[in-house]
């Protein structure tokens, strides 16, 4: 009996000897996330690898179509809101983090003219909002994107295909990009992708003082507020910090109100340098419409 204690004794030593020890995996170099396979729709945005349906059209950035932000070089270094580890934080995480919702104008007036002039300049955004209501995902919500200055970390941000707003109601921008027909006025992109017809929400230009500037601008388009309307519904459900308000003046926050605004937000609102999204920008609309759909 002792001998055969012995023998089991020697055997299980030599078992764990000989196991295979389990490794820490090693650190690997940045990879743009995947989204998971999924039954898309073709509706549905991506937060911390998490697909989420929001009833817009999306493309992303994995979409044969989509503009992928992870592809320039110089967002590699940046794709952490969370700086001391540089480890992007978690889906709980995140919803404590995100409560602003920046809206921007491209003044690029499509989207792929918007993305083109993102990557040159070394910015980047999650949500691009092109003239006929497709949203473009280029990256995922738990990456900071740099398009708002000190509100990169606690926000998402969105550039909306729209020329902008200018002081010369005459400017020739207009006279290129929007003309007439026996409808009244259209939507007149440079020749590339092909759009149907668009037409601002309100067929005239729409003047307003953004930062004590008198400025003119055409309206976006219906399927841009509606699309829109939807993602910003979408966002408000599941970050439960970001309200459905916008700050109703037409300048800069000052530092005390910036720290204590949880909502959406203009660029304007954020920096004197800025006038986006313009006085054309219907925020009543958005906030109502993302209400009803919430």
């Amino acid at each position: 009996m002792k001998n055969r204690r012995t023998l089991i004794t020697l055997l299980l030593l030599i078992a764990g000897c000989t196991a295979t020890p389990t490794l820490a995996p090693r650190p690997t170099a940045y990879q743009a996330p995947t989204p998971p396979i999924s039954s898309d729709s073709g509706d549905q945005i991506v937060i911390c690898g998490r697909r989420y349906s929001i009833g817009a059209p999306v493309v992303l950035w994995t979409d044969p179509q989509g503009f992928n932000a992870y592809r320039g070089g110089h967002f590699n270094d940046r794709v952490t809101r969370d700086e001391p580890n540089h480890e992007p934080p978690g889906f709980e995480q995140l919803q404590g983090m995100v409560d602003q919702f920046v809206i921007h104008y491209d003044a690029a007036g499509t989207s792929p003219r918007c993305f083109s002039i993102l990557e040159k300049r070394g910015l980047s955004v999650q949500f691009m909002l092109d003239i006929d209501g497709t949203i473009y995902q280029t990256m995922d919500l738990q990456h900071r994107a740099w398009h708002a200055s000190e509100a990169n970390s606690r926000s998402i941000g969105v550039e909306i295909a729209n020329l902008g707003a200018f002081r010369d109601i005459n400017t020739p921008l207009f006279e290129k990009w929007y003309t007439r027909d026996m409808f009244g006025v259209r939507l007149t992109p440079p020749p590339g992708r092909i759009y149907p017809t668009l037409r601002p929400a309100r067929p005239y230009p729409v003047q307003g003082e953004i930062q004590h500037r008198l400025l003119t601008q055409y309206d976006y388009t219906d399927a841009q507020y509606e699309s829109l309307s939807h993602l910003t519904a979408a966002l408000s459900r599941i970050f439960p910090k970001l309200e459905l308000a916008w700050p109703q003046q037409d300048y800069v926050l000052s530092p005390q109100q910036f720290e204590q605004w949880h909502g959406l937000l203009g660029h304007h609102h954020i920096t004197t340098s800025k006038v986006d999204p313009g006085p054309a920008f219907d925020w009543q609309r958005v906030i109502r419409r993302a209400k009803e759909l919430r």
